[in-house]
């Protein structure tokens, strides 16, 4: 396989209401959320294609500030 575009869509965390918890904040999660969830989505995409990743390329936005 060359090429997989993933991406993790989330409505709970735009909502300007919601509490900030760890896994938005960098100093508590480390590489903050792409890290944390990108983790995951790599793991996924590894379990469901059988094969290893041998590059990652990745870009974040954040909606609410």
């Amino acid at each position: 396989m060359r090429h997989v575009r993933a991406q993790y869509l989330r409505d709970w965390i735009v909502d300007p209401e919601f509490p900030l918890v760890w896994r938005l904040r960098r100093e508590r999660a480390g590489s903050g959320a792409l890290g944390d969830l990108g983790s995951h989505v790599i793991d996924l995409l590894q379990h469901l294609t059988g094969e290893r990743l041998t590059g990652v390329s990745a870009t974040q936005t954040t909606f609410v500030t």
